[in-house]
């Protein structure tokens, strides 16, 4: 289903340059640190094993260093790659790749079992049992959907983050000012609370905006929301929207300095946007933007947008996949898995 859900992804990663002659082997021992990095031994008698994504090679890699019980090495290996290959959407296909390769070497375990003595048939016993808990893990993560919320105050940088991180992982953002446009075409900017932002039209926004993030859930899709979310409440609301789909569910919480904000607030007056928040109510807005803090940990990124955006970006989709992975981790528990135990040695 992911393969077929996400051909336009596949062609877009063939279009951009990531499918190449690659190593089609790539696992921890054969890497060697030696002189900078050395790697070896990638396949030569079938072209056709060695050519693929370039992140097909690193989810490889990513998969044995689980295997081996460095999970936090595995994370921080990836983070290194994508920011060195400029590849942020890497991340949307990672942990397909990692289970397809998982169960390549399963595959592999089993087929030489009729050739091993006795000790050796207990040893890929276990590789069997161990490729096949990972595999588990791997369709967990890429078999469930996202809940993304950008959040903060206007002028925070949510909005432009949320676009670059949808479009690097491939889903839609659900935009409160696109919405909120939508139902008062030409609305003139009013004043903080009035107009269409009085407290009962943003909280049908944010119903809206809620519910139509939970028709993309049902389908399977993780998707983007682009809102303030300054009162709690609607972040309870996306969180128990989460909880009840099944999905996981990373809120990005931009913060910047308050000289910047009145920088891009002055930068908008005069200027037309989707979003109608000005200078003259930042004041307002900090006031009223209740602080994080009843969320769950292991969902809250906060990124500070002061840093320039490519930084943000590359923040949001390695910390969000590090969030996911600690959700994951009790989702397995809960389904009687072990959980990280066994392949975070060093963590």
């Amino acid at each position: 289903a992911f393969h077929g859900d996400r051909q336009e992804l596949f062609r877009h990663r063939v279009r951009s340059g990531r499918v190449g002659d690659g190593h089609g082997d790539l696992r921890a021992d054969h890497v060697y640190l030696d002189r900078g990095i050395q790697i070896i031994d990638c396949i030569e008698f079938n072209d056709r094993f060695r050519y693929g994504d370039a992140a097909l090679d690193l989810a490889f890699l990513k998969m044995d260093l689980d295997r081996l019980g460095f999970a936090e090495a595995a994370r921080g290996l990836v983070s290194a790659y994508a920011r060195a290959a400029a590849d942020p959407g890497l991340y949307a296909l990672l942990d397909f790749y990692a289970a397809y390769r998982a169960l390549v070497r399963l595959k592999v375990a089993c087929l030489s079992m009729d050739q091993a003595d006795p000790p050796g048939r207990e040893r890929l016993r276990f590789d069997v049992a161990t490729y096949l808990r990972l595999a588990f893990r791997y369709a967990l993560a890429f078999g469930r959907p996202t809940l993304w919320v950008f959040c903060g105050l206007p002028a925070s940088g949510k909005s432009t983050l949320a676009e670059r991180t949808a479009a690097a992982l491939d889903m839609p953002v659900l935009s409160s000012d696109t919405l909120r446009r939508r139902d008062s075409p030409g609305a003139a900017v009013s004043p903080f609370n009035a107009g269409p932002y009085r407290p009962v039209l943003r909280g049908r926004v944010y119903a809206r905006l809620l519910n139509l993030a939970q028709e993309r859930i049902r389908q399977g899709a993780s998707v983007a929301l682009d809102a303030t979310f300054s009162e709690a409440r609607w972040r309870r609301a996306a969180e128990d929207l989460a909880s009840d789909l099944g999905a996981y569910l990373v809120f990005v919480h931009c913060a910047c300095s308050a000289d910047t904000l009145r920088k891009r607030l002055r930068a908008r007056e005069g200027a037309p946007g989707a979003s109608d928040a000005r200078l003259a109510h930042l004041d307002d807005m900090l006031k009223n933007f209740e602080p994080f803090g009843r969320e769950p940990r292991d969902a809250v990124l906060h990124i500070d947008t002061d840093a320039d955006l490519e930084s943000c970006l590359y923040d949001t989709v390695s910390g969000g996949a590090a969030l996911r992975d600690r959700q994951l981790d009790r989702l397995e528990s809960s389904l009687g898995g072990s959980g990280n135990s066994a392949q975070d040695a060093d963590g």
